[in-house]
């Protein structure tokens, strides 16, 4: 897959894990150029930045760095809310950052959209469920008739992402109506709880990635593992062995599947 075009107002750097390469922005490595360093342009009439060692240099020491994707990239070079925009992104950087946000939030939109639209068609299919496990010759029975606590849901709902990772099932299982029938045998209220297509892909998704960002973090802080004799085998194997593991093991064990995901 190509890069897009925010890359180019950042110089790729080192491989920060098995997805993803350190991006520096070319403002804040420009203003590290040394002193009568030659500028060599080019075919934009742009400084071309070649791998000089000061170049180099400056990457090792993280100047202007974030991981390479577009969200981090969008916020060095706009900040976080709008505070403390990147002092050495161009003009150019900043109207592209501006435009890809504005089409990011369009997407945010558009889901939030599709999710509240998916709502009325999960009411008909339950509905539709509910009507055949009434039909005399099915011979089913319908499960006891408990509500669920807003805790019990959102157990329910972030096991149901967990179980659609695992077992790589597609995201619209959730609606077949045969899953639906046979949650309501064990639970006539199954239907309160189970989460939509969108849901699971969506925020459901997004909630537990961000649970796992967070812990990577936090088991990777202060780590260097420029060595290879002291690089773990995956980000999943240093979690697993780390101690934050064994101190947040609930919380990691809820997103596990995520982590297999991303890496």
């Amino acid at each position: 897959m190509g890069k897009g075009p925010l890359w180019n107002h950042f110089v790729e750097g080192a491989k920060q894990n098995g997805s993803h390469q350190r991006a520096h922005c070319r403002g804040c490595i420009e203003a590290e150029r040394p002193d009568g360093a030659a500028i060599e342009l080019d075919d934009d009439g742009k400084p071309k930045l070649s791998m000089e060692s000061w170049v180099i240099e400056a990457c090792k020491r993280g100047v202007g760095g974030v991981l390479g994707v577009k969200a981090p990239m969008i916020v060095h070079i706009l900040g976080k809310g709008g505070n403390n925009p990147c002092p050495n992104a161009s003009r150019e950087a900043r109207n592209m950052a501006k435009e890809l946000q504005k089409k990011a939030g369009k997407r945010v939109r558009e889901d939030s959209e599709d999710e509240e639209d998916s709502q009325p068609k999960k009411r008909k299919l339950l509905t539709k469920v509910e009507a055949s496990l009434k039909q005399s010759k099915l011979q089913v029975f319908r499960g006891i008739q408990v509500p669920f606590s807003g805790e019990q849901a959102k157990i329910v709902q972030t096991q149901f992402l967990r179980a659609t990772i695992s077992a790589n099932l597609p995201f619209r299982w959730v609606e077949d109506i045969e899953v639906i029938k046979l949650f309501y045998l064990f639970r006539a209220t199954a239907g309160d709880v189970i989460p939509t297509r969108q849901q699971v892909s969506g925020r459901l998704l997004d909630d537990a990635n961000s649970v796992v960002t967070k812990l990577l973090k936090e088991a990777l802080r202060g780590k260097d593992f420029r060595n290879e004799t002291d690089r773990p085998k995956s980000l999943l194997s240093y979690l697993v062995q780390s101690s934050v593991f064994s101190t947040n093991q609930k919380a990691v064990s809820s997103s596990f599947g995520v982590i297999l995901l991303k890496y």
